[in-house]
């Protein structure tokens, strides 16, 4: 499930880009996640798991449920990783 490929859409900073990509672990994580708990019960999907991104203004933007002049621009389905760490 590791894989490099281009970005679907053009990003208009490095803000963006991380957070696109940020978007698309988390979907693929939630993936695993459930996978997990199909094959081998509850016991391994009870824990968090933690999301890694390198870039500050990424994380905050992901954190906040505000939108700024910088970022207002971000397509709405890629503000899943908030959402998905909003409902825990």
């Amino acid at each position: 499930s590791w894989l490099s490929k281009k970005q679907t859409s053009v990003a208009l900073s490095t803000m963006e880009a991380e957070y696109v990509a940020l978007s698309e672990a988390t979907k693929e994580t939630i993936h695993l996640r459930r996978l997990i708990k199909e094959m081998y019960g509850d016991q391994y999907v009870n824990v968090s798991t933690d999301m890694l991104c390198d870039n500050q203004s990424a994380i905050a933007l992901s954190k906040e449920n505000m939108l700024h002049q910088r970022s207002k621009h971000i397509d709405i389905r890629y503000h899943f990783s908030r959402d998905a760490q909003n409902k825990g």
